[in-house]
């Protein structure tokens, strides 16, 4: 979840992973200390 401190937008790690949003926020509520910058 390193990639999404650096990088704040949702969009931005769909195209880094190369998945759906609802796969980048199903991992965000998996690591629920993952602050939001």
């Amino acid at each position: 979840m390193r990639a999404y401190q650096e990088r704040a937008s949702l969009r931005g790690l769909t195209r880094i992973f190369g998945v759906s949003r609802n796969t980048v926020a199903k991992w965000l509520k998996k690591k629920p200390e993952v602050c939001r910058p």
